[in-house]
């Protein structure tokens, strides 16, 4: 069955998670492409098929981040739920994607943060730990914002 994404206020929905622990947190360093960021905070769509309810963005963070975290059998045990952030991402073909952008951080979980995140059954993107502190180096601005925000909360 196709995704079928969420739209909210004209953006896609999509969720975001922040795996802290001891000051660091969890990035991607994504394979090279000529109009995206290539490190950035895991993320992932909302799809209306599988993720129902009242609750469907928490549901979809649950399942976006347990898929994509698959070879640590990674399972979030507590989290909370930070902000959205509307964002605009430039595709390959010069379209601009309107994002909305939830935020969650993850402040326990089951299983291990594995070496690198999965897609259509194969490695995407490798995952290293980050220093908080060190947020302004990130290139996108949405990431940025959320981890200050984060950093003050701290």
């Amino acid at each position: 069955m196709e995704e079928q994404y969420s739209i909210k206020d004209g953006r896609v929905e999509a969720v975001m998670w922040i795996v802290y622990k001891d000051g660091a947190v969890v990035i991607e360093k994504r394979p090279a492409h000529p109009t995206k960021a290539t490190t950035c905070l895991p993320a992932g769509h909302v799809d209306l098929n599988r993720d129902k309810g009242e609750d469907y963005i928490e549901a979809a963070f649950i399942r976006e981040s347990s898929e994509e975290f698959a070879e640590g059998k990674f399972k979030p045990t507590s989290w909370k739920y930070l902000k959205a952030i509307d964002f605009e991402e430039t595709e390959r073909d010069g379209r601009v994607t309107k994002l909305k952008l939830h935020y969650f951080v993850v402040t326990e979980w089951e299983g291990d943060v594995p070496e690198y995140t999965v897609e259509h059954n194969g490695k995407h993107a490798d995952l290293e730990w980050f220093s908080i502190s060190r947020y302004e180096e990130l290139p996108q601005i949405c990431d940025r914002e959320v981890l200050s925000h984060l950093e003050k909360m701290l």
